[in-house]
């Protein structure tokens, strides 16, 4: 019914939203670069390619399964590492089982930009973007953990109001409603974004991709 098109329409939107915004961040992270370590920033380019192709091929998509939505954030994680070299230090840690999990396209990404932008680059030392995906009761737990400043130190809570994360919110509350939730948490080390969603199953996995979720 018409209902239902002006949710999916309004469902489309915010996606484009977020992928222009993904985009323009990632190009800044490349231009950065070029200055300093053109062989770099070369790669990153290459491998930004394969992301955008991946993402385009699933933007018709409401969801993907969680193994794709993993295999997309190694992949922007890839570029970021290239800036960050020994800076950056990665954990991911999925539940055995929920490989098909159904989540919510790029739902994980903005979280992890956030967590770069205003984690990682504001420290000199090392620091850690930790994911997580686990089962608790009826629903799907999503965490994005940073190691960095706390949520004040970017001025007027800059981590929690930037577009990525607006986008996000609004995204769960059109796919679903009240039964979705959103947090973002400070802690003693660090910062950690959390999304809970209903589980449920992704439909079709056959172009999942095979390496091992947890690294």
């Amino acid at each position: 019914g018409l209902k239902t098109q002006l949710a999916r329409a309004k469902l489309q939107a915010l996606k484009m939203q977020l992928q222009p915004h993904f985009l323009f961040n990632a190009l800044n992270t490349i231009s950065s670069t070029l200055q300093t370590d053109p062989p770099a920033a070369d790669r990153m380019l290459a491998e930004l390619g394969d992301f955008l192709r991946l993402t385009l091929e699933h933007a018709d998509r409401a969801t993907v399964s969680l193994a794709e939505e993993i295999h997309f954030n190694r992949c922007y994680l890839d570029i970021q590492r290239h800036r960050f070299e020994d800076r950056l230090v990665v954990d991911i840690t999925v539940e055995p089982g929920l490989e098909r999990a159904a989540v919510p396209y790029l739902v994980l990404q903005p979280l992890v930009e956030n967590a770069i932008r205003h984690g990682i680059s504001q420290r000199v030392e090392a620091g850690e973007v930790r994911i997580e995906a686990y089962r608790e009761g009826e629903a799907l737990v999503l965490e994005v953990f940073n190691t960095g400043p706390d949520l004040r130190a970017g001025g007027d809570g800059a981590f929690s109001t930037g577009i990525g994360l607006a986008t996000t919110r609004s995204r769960l509350q059109q796919q679903y409603g009240d039964k979705a939730s959103f947090q973002l948490e400070e802690e003693v080390d660090g910062v950690r974004a959390r999304v809970r969603l209903p589980l449920s199953w992704h439909a079709s996995t056959s172009d999942s991709p095979t390496e091992p979720l947890n690294a």
